[in-house]
């Protein structure tokens, strides 16, 4: 069968809420909020390297899920945020776990600009969600609608399955085009087809950086060397080492491989997984 979003994030909802329901739910919870804190030391260091400041903006979410980040704006001086969640049971979580916040229970590949905002949001983040929208017709009108509810000078920020370069063995299952398997939960894109849906005046695309690498999934390389080192190899074994582990296994196994993840991330600026891309919208849509 093929893959159904609503259904998938349901089931997934009704068992947990906690980080595992959006990274692995067969490693150890403590991995799990390893990889949401790196995910999270990432975005700091992005957006003091551009300068963005969250102060008085009006923010949207896309896929809020656990609540991560929503816990992170809101330590911020924002002025407004919104969360537009895909389950009905994440939605009403959130918003019995943060009240005064304001959440929307819809789909983001169906919901029309005018029933998120007229007045627009100063930025607009996703992390690692469009990789499930795997239907590419959704993908395009999630992706216009976001540009339509952009304020002039804001700032949209994806964390998402990426690829620059080459996806090589089971893997080419996941990526766009012809081999794709349509029971897949999640598809990755070429960087190029995310600057073709931004490729206008409106929009400049800032340099895009690399999130992470042995610390989740390897699938982006410039040899097959380097997929058979680190996207089948490595990760066979990373795979069996966090696999229902202890969660003082996931504690200490996520401190090693952070610090060999970070160093290859920030010092090597290698991007053998998820990245981070940013788009600022320069003036008014036409």
């Amino acid at each position: 069968m093929s893959y159904q979003a609503p259904e998938y994030w349901k089931e997934i909802y009704e068992q947990t809420s906690d980080a595992k329901a959006v990274c692995y739910p067969e490693w150890p919870l403590s991995y799990n909020q390893m990889l949401h804190q790196q995910q999270l030391d990432g975005l700091v260091q992005l957006m003091s390297e551009e300068k963005i400041s969250l102060s008085n903006k009006h923010i949207l979410e896309i896929g809020p899920g656990s609540g991560f980040w929503t816990h992170f704006f809101l330590q911020h001086p924002i002025a407004t945020y919104t969360g537009l969640e895909l389950t009905e049971t994440a939605a009403r979580s959130l918003q019995n776990r943060f009240p005064q916040q304001h959440f929307i229970c819809s789909d983001v590949s169906v919901i029309e600009a005018q029933d998120l905002s007229p007045d627009g949001y100063d930025f607009i983040f996703v992390a690692m969600v469009f990789l499930h929208i795997t239907d590419d017709e959704k993908w395009f009108k999630a992706i216009h609608t976001l540009q339509k509810v952009l304020k002039p000078g804001g700032y949209i920020v994806v964390l998402d399955a990426v690829y620059e370069h080459h996806v090589f063995g089971w893997q080419r299952k996941q990526t766009a085009g012809k081999e794709f398997d349509i029971r897949m939960h999640n598809k990755i894109r070429r960087m190029q087809d995310w600057n073709d849906l931004f490729a206008t005046q409106v929009f400049q695309s800032l340099k895009p950086r690399p999130a992470f690498n042995l610390t989740q999934m390897c699938y982006d390389f410039r040899t097959y060397l380097s997929y058979l080192i680190f996207g089948k190899c490595f990760y066979a074994i990373h795979r069996r080492l966090l696999t229902k582990r202890s969660e003082e296994w996931g504690k200490w196994y996520g401190k090693f491989i952070l610090r060999i993840d970070d160093w290859m991330t920030r010092t090597l600026k290698c991007g053998f997984s998820g990245k981070w891309m940013i788009w600022v919208r320069q003036e008014k849509l036409g």
